[in-house]
């Protein structure tokens, strides 16, 4: 929002040159190069809209506040994205179900059903809840915008479509993506969608004209528009996860060049009267082509890639991929939206989808795809095989094959991505409930005479269909002649060889099957039972819909809650108050604090402190620069008068969040691995993943270093007994009415390095002159920096050395160590626990040290009666044994399921 009214204030030229000081203290951010800026543009577009339509310039007066527009934008795009999702189900049932011709075609039942399903289900209102303005809310609608108007490029119905369809749609489509690329990131996703899709059409024999100017306009206006957004660039033509397309791109080129070629050499062929023309002639031609574009292309890879030209794949892409749940970057990885979904979130978020969508998908893959198999005249081996390839299934249903596979796996590798299956799960749900409405009002309201007629009609209309594909197909005559030659060639050399195939292999198979159900259905049984399914079906759909949209509005409710006001219930007496501790927080910043205050607060807040408090802040909740919030953890969680000794440099107030429930303690083992990826002497050298650094248990019990902490002891501070900070380094100034927020004046700040970095002349600029002049840490931080090592991404193929080489190795070793000894709880709570009481009671310290070391774990392990190897060293008497395990638990936490502690143990004997 900052963002948002710094462009309205400032306009375009200066919004693109802003180099924004007050976040990211003391580097500062350049905004205008590091935003994808569709979200504000949209914004003030439609505040300049709405001023010149409906205010009054003279009077000074605005119809709607920035603000208010900022709030309602969501929702509004929210209610656009149903509406396209409702064309797009009606365009997908246009053009692939018409093969299956014993029912009426429910095009507009299915694109109603998409529309509504959209409208309610929770998938489809996470990013649209009014107040939510982040950059999905508009991405998503400019998503299934761009999915609709390639499928709309690529049909065939319409006398328009058949002529002008491809071109027109093909523009609109690439637009549409231009602006989804400067709306989110997730750009990227799109893209490759269109590109293997068109890749499929390829492998499938289905290029032609229509496919090729609908691919090349897309990607050519498409890449074109994204190239101006600044944070994008160059990036299409040089990030590894944006070349498949591209190399699609060439591929289309190359083909449609070979096709010309192909033309001309057969016309040749003709006017010499030579007949010889054959598929083996039009195959040389193309595959030659190919390779020598393929040896061009590998030729230009490989000059490029030791230069350092390609970018490497994002670590949240890689993400998607590895076998494991981690990415290799801590700060990736320390956020719950990229966490893995479980089939918990698939309930929650799609409701019945998550079992209609399913259906839908397999009833476009074996329904419609078997149909038109069978309805050509070749064997029923030949058929399945060509099913199995997805030869016969329409272009528009591949796309939507692709998108619920593709969809699928990204939101079950990633939470997050749940909001990209939301569109493809409502319309393949749609699928399902639009056929069956469809199908049930028909057999259970209409006559038998009417439905009769019903049949001609459509039996008609799918006759007429198919003469104009056929039509459409002729109309490619500037590409397609050669085959179509090439076939009168090959038909007239098999013509003899045709009458020695059955009289029963020219009528079509899916022939067959519809006289059959047809023969069923017309007799008064399958009437009568028709009825019967049709009334159950309406009576389930209007039983079910109630509580489906109760249970959607619930979601919608708890969504809509704002993430820094909520209603919460008293401990004390379960009464229900309003918690606005956030809110109230950050405007006492605004109102107490002096403007150039700079605040020390984990980079999750920085956006919110920044935005309310128009305050300073250290970071602004994005993770462009890992190594600058790395030290703001350093920070946080080394010993307090450390911490002071770097925090006195860089900020003048410290603001955490305590009272549990996802306070910045819950958040502090991420904090402490993002730390030690580039400071690392933070946590032991065998301890990579700073396993040290956490709670022992669930009563939140700090292990030896979480507790020496200067986060824990601001958290903690004459909360719980005995914590208790160092006043003049740390005072607290503020602490919120329910204790949800606490905030620290800073002891001891240096002005010397406040003002070193406010000093113009210490920033960097790229040239005299220039808005981009990048800022510095004071010089009082030197020996500090120097100790950091720079986080490099696994995936980074163009860095010098393997400096970080075997930091990713310990890194994922630590990762997988920890879920193995997750997974084999139960077996050291089996044998291997009796192995332990049986060595502890005889003294066999030694054993028993060196199993604990191999399986840390087992420490913590208890037996029926809640005790464990530090309750029977303590019973037994073994001092060393307890030193020993007392470095990574508190003793006096530990009790056993009669509360009984290690110590009493100790003096009862």
């Amino acid at each position: 929002f900052r963002a948002t009214v710094y462009l309205r204030e400032n306009g375009r030229e200066k919004f693109f040159t802003w180099f924004d000081y007050q976040s990211w203290y003391p580097l500062g951010r350049p905004v205008g190069t590091t935003i994808y800026p569709g979200l504000q543009f949209t914004a003030c577009g439609i505040k300049i809209f709405l001023d010149s339509c409906l205010g009054n310039a003279s009077n000074n007066y605005e119809y709607m506040s920035l603000n208010d527009i900022c709030c309602y934008m969501p929702a509004w795009f929210g209610s656009l994205t149903p509406l396209i999702l409702g064309l797009w189900g009606y365009e997908a049932s246009t053009s692939s179900m018409s093969a299956v011709n014993y029912d009426q075609h429910p095009h507009v039942e299915v694109g109603i059903f998409s529309l509504i399903l959209m409208s309610v289900i929770p998938a489809g209102l996470m990013r649209t809840i009014g107040g939510a303005f982040d950059n999905e809310c508009i991405a998503i609608t400019a998503m299934t915008c761009t999915f609709y108007l390639w499928c709309k490029s690529l049909s065939t119905s319409g006398s328009f479509n058949n002529s002008y369809g491809c071109y027109f749609y093909g523009i609109l489509s690439g637009i549409s993506y231009g602006y989804m690329v400067a709306a989110w990131g997730g750009y990227v996703f799109v893209l490759n969608m269109v590109g293997i899709h068109a890749a499929s059409l390829i492998a499938l024999g289905r290029f032609d004209k229509r496919i090729y100017v609908a691919y090349t306009a897309f990607y050519g206006v498409g890449t074109f528009l994204a190239m101006q957004i600044p944070v994008v660039g160059w990036t299409p033509l040089k990030s590894l996860e944006q070349l498949g397309p591209a190399f699609v791109f060439c591929i289309y080129q190359v083909l449609i060049i070979a096709n010309i070629l192909l033309k001309r050499y057969q016309k040749q062929q003709q006017h010499n009267q030579k007949q010889n023309s054959s598929i083996l002639k039009q195959g040389i031609i193309v595959h030659t082509a190919c390779f020598f574009v393929a040896i061009l292309i590998a030729c230009a890879l490989a000059y490029l890639a030791p230069t350092g030209y390609f970018g490497p794949i994002s670590s949240r892409v890689r993400g998607l991929f590895v076998r494991h749940t981690k990415t290799g970057n801590p700060l990736v990885d320390s956020v719950a939206e990229h966490q893995p979904s479980t089939s918990r979130s698939y309930q929650a978020f799609l409701k019945s989808c998550s079992i209609l969508a399913p259906m839908g998908f397999s009833y476009i893959l074996f329904i419609c795809g078997t149909s038109s198999v069978f309805s050509s005249d070749i064997s029923i081996q030949s058929a399945m095989f060509r099913f199995f390839l997805l030869k016969h299934v329409s272009n528009t249903n591949l796309f939507l094959l692709l998108y619920a596979i593709a969809g699928y796996f990204f939101s079950k590798k990633m939470n997050r991505m749940m909001v990209l299956l939301g569109p493809i799960a409502s319309l393949l749900s749609a699928v399902v409930l639009g056929r069956m409405w469809c199908w049930s009002l028909k057999h259970t309201l209409m006559p038998h005479a009417d439905l009769e007629e019903t049949k001609d009609i459509s039996n008609k209309n799918t006759k007429e269909a198919a003469a104009g594909k056929k039509k459409s197909n002729d109309d490619d005559s500037w590409m397609d002649n050669g085959s179509k030659n090439s076939k009168q060639s090959n038909s007239r050399s098999n013509k003899g060889s045709s009458h020695n195939k059955q009289v029963s292999s020219t009528i079509p198979v899916h022939t067959l099957i519809q006289k059959s159900i047809g023969k069923s259905l017309d007799s008064s049984l399958g009437r009568t039972l028709s009825k019967i399914i049709g009334i159950l079906y309406l009576l389930l759909l209007g039983s079910v819909t109630p509580t489906f949209l109760q249970s959607c509005s619930r979601v919608a409710q708890q969504m809509s809650n704002p993430v820094l006001v909520k209603y919460s219930k008293l401990r004390e007496n379960n009464k229900m108050v309003l918690v606005e501790d956030y809110k109230v927080a950050y405007e006492w910043l605004r109102d107490n604090t002096p403007p150039d205050s700079r605040i020390l607060a984990w980079w999750d807040y920085g956006y919110q402190i920044s935005g309310i408090s128009n305050r300073t802040t250290l970071a602004d909740g994005n993770t462009w620069n890992h190594e600058h919030i790395a030290l703001l953890g350093k920070i946080l969680t080394m010993e307090e008068e450390g911490s002071h000794k770097i925090a006195r440099h860089l900020a003048d107030y410290a603001l955490v969040w305590a009272g549990q429930n996802g306070d910045d303690l819950d958040k502090s083992p991420h904090l402490a691995r993002i730390a030690n990826s580039v400071y690392r002497d933070l946590c032991p050298a065998d301890d990579i993943t700073c396993r040290s650094f956490r709670f022992l248990d669930r009563e939140r019990t700090p292990s030896p270093m979480m507790e020496k902490s200067l986060l824990y002891k601001l958290v903690q501070n004459k909360v719980k007994e005995g914590v208790v900070v160092d006043e003049s380094r740390w005072n607290e100034v503020y602490r919120s009415k329910y204790g949800k927020v606490r905030i620290y004046k800073i002891g001891n700040v240096s002005q010397e390095s406040k003002d070193w970095v406010s000093n113009h002349a210490n920033r960097i600029c790229d040239v005299e002159g220039s808005w981009y002049c990048r800022g510095q840490y004071p010089p009082a931080l030197d020996e500090v920096l120097s100790s950091k090592t720079d986080f490099a991404q696994l995936e980074d193929f163009n860095k010098k050395g393997n400096e970080d080489t075997e930091y990713q190795k310990q890194y994922f070793e630590s990762l997988n160590k920890q879920r193995n000894i997750k997974q084999d709880r139960v077996k050291y709570e089996g044998e291997y626990l009796t192995f332990l009481y049986n060595a502890i009671k005889v003294g066999d310290v030694n054993s028993v040290k060196n199993y604990l070391k191999q399986n840390p774990k087992a420490a913590h392990a208890r037996s029926d009666d809640g005790r464990g190897p530090l309750f029977w060293a303590f019973e037994f008497g073994h001092s060393d044994l307890v030193e020993f395990l007392k470095v990574d638990m508190n003793v006096k936490q530990q009790k056993d399921k009669k509360g009984v502690r290690p110590v009493d143990l100790k003096t009862s004997n």
